[in-house]
Order: structure tokens, then C-alpha cells, then sequence
């Protein structure tokens, strides 16, 4: 709505003396409802109200499905168009968000009963309560969908928007037009996105390293490959067995993957599971994959869970190892301790290998005493050209991004939901995983199953191999 616009238009104005125009859209606000919705008659629409105002050309700045609509003016009447400003969405990708929230959304408006709203302020007040009611908008953060509540027909309130339209229209909303394809605007363009926004994805993809496993049999090289995901300061090293393991019992081709920052892929200053995410993308991409199961253990199993919810078309099962979307197990903390500790260690150069894992083990255990912990960390010790040692892993990066990123699960992706099959795996000694945590799952994964592995803490693949091989397989069957 034009209202959502009032402030930053007169600071528009008040900045660059343009005369500022605010429009709210068809079946929106103050314009008229039709019984369609779609770009190009929406940029139809404002093509019509430049030639009724005889204005020569315009800069169209337009947010979300604003943003679509400017896009398809630029690209059908460029000669409109001084220059173009898109606010937080983009032409070749769909934010998960717009297709599994907005419709559920819209449903719940719709089923708002205004009765007895003889205010505007007693119908926003009905509407959030209701808006809060379904669970899908928490009533702190209702107010820019509540200015669509207003007066209408009848001397009543209500929503102003059509929704009957919006929700049947919606495929059109959710997707840019495909016959657009090809064409090209040339003038001055500009995209802003949100950083912890998905509506134009913010990520600088890196080139992963990996190893697969697969054989010539055609009958199991039809199912889905899986894509194995590692853990915090792990490497696809870690999973060579358990790949082998897998690709043995299932026949299905195994693609262990070093993510960025880990292993042999390369280092990045950032590190969050949306671009964690989109190295996984890139990478199926480059191997021509449109379809996998996806196994991620702790951070790998983030990794995995943002991957299906932000792609869900490209994830045929899912299987996350001893991690969850609902809590952080406080053990995690100590890992900053870790960063530290790695970073202090000094070995001089030209040694070999096998003293350098000694001496880096000796100066370890001041920090952990946990000789398997600490054995695991040494796997990333590596000798350079020079004859000096140093990690592997990006630790700088690790310790900026984990206290924001890498600890917690992306809150952006509240609301979205992967609706195929899912199975979380936790150990029965491990915290990473409550056993109270399935709702709260469920949420975000409806049919996901939750099994506990007996003995078994975090490492549940190394801990408990056999039992954990068993549950992937009897899981992955057909899927």
C-alpha cells in the first residue's frame, strides 16, 4: 500500500527535490479490485498512469511484488523508464518464504470475523489477535499487515486488499514471467536486498571440493545420489567409510562434500548456512544433479535442513545428523575456546608429520582433555610447500561468523516448511538434540521422524557406525 510508503517518500522528496508518486496497486489499498492478478497487467497499469500524468519517463523504485512489477515495465516499455530501483526480490529466484508463508497467510486473513468492529482501531485489534491466533505472525510484528485493514462495503472494516483474488492469483505472484526471458533493460538499475533476507539470495558462492563413490549399476543409479554433509572444522575425510559404507548397502552414487572454508574448498570471509547453502546449489549445478537425498551432521546438518527449506524441489530426502532448527546445545560455546586454542599452537617448520600431530596434541590438552576431540581437530593440520604448519580450516572466519551465524539457526527462515521425508538422528548422550524437540521440528519439517542411537553422543556416524548405517538405509529404502 502507498500508506507503507509515506515516510520514505518525503525523505525521497526532501532529498533529491524529485516529485515523489506513491501507488497502490490493483486489488490493493485505494485501487480498484479485478478478478486477475498478474505483472504484466500490473505493469500495464502503471504504463497507463505515466501516459495519464504525461510524464516522459520515470525512476520506478518498487519493494517485493513491486519490485516484479517494475522489472516487467523496464523490460516491456523501456522507453518509460529513467532508471530502476528493485527493493528485495529478484527475477530468476523465489524466496521459500513467499511460496509457503503468503498463502497460509492470506488464508488467515481471509477467515478474520470483523463482527462488532465498529473502529478502525477495534477491527486492527481483532485482526492481530487473529493474525496471532494462527501462529503465523506474532503481534509485535503485525502492524504493516494490519494497514491493510480499513473501511469497506457496507460501512464496516475489513481488509481492504482482495484477498479472494490474491490467493487464487498467487502461481502468478510467486513467479516471475517466463515469457520475459531474453529480454533486456539497459538503463541505470539497482537491487537492494536485506542482508538476513532470502528474497535475493546473499550469497557469494565458493567452489566445493568433493569426493563421490558410485558404480555402473544402472538399476540403483537411477535413485536420487546423497549429498554428505560434514560438521565444524570436520572434512569429507571424516565420512570416507560411512560413504563407502552407504554406497555399498544402497547402491546409490555418494557425494561427500568439503563445504567453504573446511577441507579443500576454498576459504571465505563469510560463513552462514544461506551461503553454505548456496555452495551446495553451485555444486549440483556444476554436476548437472536435479534431484538428491541430503545427510548433514551438526553444522553440515543445518546446512542441509536451510537447503530444503530454501529449495525444496531439489531435495528428494533429508536426513540431519545430531542437530536441530530449535535449539543450540551450550556445549557448542566452548568451541570459540577451540578457535583460540588452534590458532595458539606453534610448531616450527620442517619437522615431521608425525612430531607435528605430537607437539599440536601436547598444546591441545590445556584446552580439552578429550583425547578423540582432540585427535580430530589435529586431522586439520596440514605441512605447506615452505615445510611450516598451519590449518586447514579458516579459522579467522570460523570465529568471526560463529557467534551470529554458525550457533544459531537462521530465524529469517521462520514460517518455512520442507514437506518431504525427513529423519533427524541424534545420540542418546548427546544434548545437540532434545527429546521434547519433534514438535518444534515438525514445524519446520512436518514428516520428520526422530530416533535416538544408544551409547551414541555427538559423532553418532563414528560412535555407533553400524546402528547409524542401519537407520540411514532402512530410512533412504526407495526415497
Amino acid at each position: 500500500m502507498k500508506k507503507n510508503w509515506e515516510s520514505v517518500s518525503k525523505r525521497i522528496n526532501e532529498n533529491t527535490s524529485k516529485t515523489v508518486i506513491t501507488v497502490d496497486v490493483r486489488n490493493h489499498g485505494e485501487s480498484p479490485h479485478t478478478s486477475s492478478h498478474t505483472y504484466h497487467e500490473l505493469a500495464s497499469d502503471i504504463s497507463q498512469l505515466i501516459s495519464k500524468l504525461s510524464l516522459k519517463t520515470s525512476h520506478i523504485i518498487g519493494h517485493s511484488m513491486g519490485g516484479r512489477t517494475g522489472m516487467v515495465l523496464a523490460l516491456t516499455e523501456p522507453s518509460k523508464i529513467e532508471s530502476l530501483i528493485v527493493v528485495d526480490i529478484s527475477p530468476v529466484s523465489t524466496a521459500g518464504i513467499l511460496n509457503n508463508f503468503f498463502p497460509k497467510l492470506i488464508k488467515a486473513m481471509r477467515s478474520t470475523n470483523f463482527e462488532g468492529a465498529d473502529h478502525i482501531s477495534k477491527a486492527r485489534s481483532i485482526g492481530r489477535d487473529h493474525l496471532a491466533s494462527s501462529g503465523l505472525v506474532k503481534p509485535e510484528s503485525s502492524g504493516f499487515i494490519l494497514m491493510n485493514i480499513g473501511p469497506v462495503k457496507g460501512g464496516s472494516y475489513g481488509w481492504t486488499c482482495n484477498l479472494d483474488t490474491l490467493i487464487k492469483h498467487f502461481s502468478d505472484i510467486a513467479t516471475f514471467p517466463s515469457n520475459l526471458i531474453g529480454k533486456q533493460y539497459s538503463g541505470k538499475t539497482l537491487f537492494i536486498g536485506g542482508d538476513e533476507s532470502n528474497y535475493i539470495p546473499n550469497a557469494e558462492s565458493v567452489e566445493l571440493a568433493y569426493s563421490s563413490y558410485e558404480s555402473t549399476d544402472t538399476d540403483t543409479s537411477k535413485r536420487p545420489p546423497l549429498v554428505i554433509l560434514h560438521g565444524l572444522l570436520g572434512s569429507k575425510n571424516n565420512w570416507n567409510s560411512m560413504s563407502k559404507a552407504i554406497h555399498k548397502a544402497t547402491g546409490r552414487k555418494i557425494i561427500s562434500v568439503d563445504a567453504r572454508n573446511h577441507g579443500d574448498s576454498r576459504h571465505s570471509s563469510q560463513h552462514t548456512y544461506i551461503h553454505m547453502a548456496h555452495d551446495v546449489i553451485k555444486l549440483l549445478k556444476k554436476l548437472e544433479i536435479s534431484k538428491v537425498s541430503i545427510l548433514g551432521h551438526s553444522m553440515g546438518g543445518r546446512t542441509a535442513m536451510v537447503l530444503s527449506l530454501l529449495c525444496s524441489d531439489l531435495i528428494s530426502s533429508l536426513i540431519v545428523v545430531d542437530i536441530s532448527p530449535v535449539k543450540t546445545s551450550p556445549q557448542i560455546f566452548s568451541m570459540m575456546n577451540l578457535f583460540d586454542a588452534m590458532t595458539s599452537v606453534s610448531i616450527r617448520s620442517g619437522i615431521a608429520m608425525s612430531k607435528a600431530r605430537k607437539l599440536a596434541d601436547e598444546q591441545l590438552k590445556n584446552i580439552s582433555p578429550d583425547v578423540n576431540l582432540r585427535n580430530f581437530l589435529i586431522t586439520n593440520l596440514v605441512q605447506t610447500n615452505t615445510g611450516s604448519y598451519t590449518w586447514r580450516v579458516n579459522l579467522p572466519a570460523l570465529k568471526e561468523n560463529f557467534q551470529n551465524h554458525i550457533s544459531n539457526f537462521p530465524s529469517s527462515l521462520k514460517g518455512l516448511q520442507y514437506c518431504g521425508p525427513s529423519l533427524f538422528i541424534g545420540g542418546s548422550l548427546s544434548d545437540y538434540i532434545g527429546k521434547n524437540d519433534l514438535p518444534e521440528i515438525q514445524e519446520y519439517f512436518p514428516l520428520a521422524e526422530l530416533v535416538f542411537i544408544d551409547g551414541a553422543g555427538h559423532w553418532v556416524h563414528s560412535q555407533k557406525p553400524e546402528k547409524f548405517l542401519e537407520n540411514v538405509c532402512k530410512f533412504l529404502g526407495d526415497k
